[in-house]
């Protein structure tokens, strides 16, 4: 005697092809989603590579510092950027070598110009530090102005 209403039972197989079939599926939204992701990093680096500091972007950092004095810090991060803007891959960032500057391209270099050529003498510093490391190697890295007192 069978139950009412009941259904027939799937094969293994059937069950089998539709979890594949759930899989797949997945693993195409994945990599579409990886996709975007990578198009999206690659036209960041390309807008940053292309950029400079313009006279809204000056007046933005302005104003990032005075509220960092206004909250008591004694520095500011000016941007994140894509380690790709870098001509070693973030290897001097990451090493704390003094010639890091000369490895930035795009914004972040002409940031370091900037400091180099009109703060840094007011006792103005800039760092630089990674700040992800996706698979374990540098993926983004930070620029810090900062204008504490060193000894």
């Amino acid at each position: 005697m069978t139950e009412p209403n009941a259904q027939p039972i799937r094969s293994a197989a059937e069950l089998r092809a539709e979890a594949a079939a759930r899989e797949a599926e997945r693993a195409r939204q994945a990599q579409a989603e990886a996709e975007a992701a990578a198009a999206a990093r690659k036209a960041e680096i390309e807008a940053l590579q292309a950029a400079t500091l313009d006279q809204d972007r000056s007046e933005r950092i302005r104003d990032m510092i005075r509220h960092a004095v206004a909250a008591g810090a004694l520095e500011v991060e000016l941007m994140r950027f894509p380690i790709e803007l870098t001509t070693d891959k973030g290897r001097a960032i990451n090493n704390n070598e003094p010639d890091w500057p000369d490895t930035l391209t795009g914004l972040p270099a002409d940031l370091a110009r900037v400091w180099r050529d009109r703060l840094k003498d007011e006792g103005y510093h800039l760092k630089a530090m990674v700040t992800a490391f996706p698979d374990g190697m540098p993926g983004e890295a930070a620029l810090i102005l900062s204008w504490a007192a060193t000894d």
